[in-house]
């Protein structure tokens, strides 16, 4: 298990959680990947890296769901991660029109 005692995050990313496939990929990520710790679930990375945490703010998360709000919902599928077929919502986004109305 990765152990961390960083309190202030060093780097950022832009992601689509799936908790649908938290319980085939949760005891992987408790060894190998940091941001389990951070209490992040399973997720799709979309942007990796992102900002620099100090750039992170209200405007910058405006921006970036304006530019989300064009992406239609997609489908998942674990399979490959499973074995087994599980599909889901790849993308949530809400049912507003793209114009952000």
């Amino acid at each position: 298990m990765i152990e961390t005692t960083e309190a202030v995050p060093t780097e950022t990313a832009v992601i689509v959680p799936v908790p649908e496939l938290e319980v085939a990929v949760a005891d992987h990520r408790r060894r190998l990947d940091v941001a389990a710790t951070w209490g992040v679930g399973a997720h799709v990375s979309v942007i990796y890296p992102f900002a620099a945490p100090a750039d992170v703010d209200a405007a910058l998360i405006a921006r970036l769901a304006v530019a989300l709000r064009s992406v239609d919902a997609f489908p998942l599928s674990s399979h490959a991660l499973s074995g087994s077929a599980t599909t889901c919502c790849g993308w949530r986004r809400s049912p507003r029109s793209r114009s952000g109305t």
